[in-house]
Order: structure tokens, then sequence, then C-alpha cells
């Protein structure tokens, strides 16, 4: 997601596919998240997800 209007409720939902659309590799991954207000305050979060796949 980039330059999205954050709702008060929901989620997002990733289909594991790259910007160019292809399978995303098997690995560790951070992801960052980075929400500004209107009034310019920035809160910045970090977490580390894995892409796995089936043997």
């Amino acid at each position: 997601m980039r330059n999205e209007t954050l709702p008060t409720r929901g989620f997002w939902q990733w289909d594991g596919l790259t910007d160019r659309g292809q399978k995303a590799a098997v690995g560790y991954y951070v992801l960052l998240v980075e929400l500004f207000t209107p009034s310019g305050t920035k809160r910045e979060f970090r977490k580390t997800v894995v892409v796995g796949a089936r043997l």
C-alpha cells in the first residue's frame, strides 16, 4: 500500500504478489508502516513477517 487513507476500522490483506505481479520469494521481510496525521505528526511501526510455502 502506498498513500492510502487509513480507515478507523478494518484490515488490509496481502495476496502474496510483488509490485510486478509475481509471487514473493519465501523468506523474512520487514513490514514498515508510516502513519501521518493531517497536522503532520508521524508514527512509524516495524514488524518482521515471514513468507512461507508448502513443501
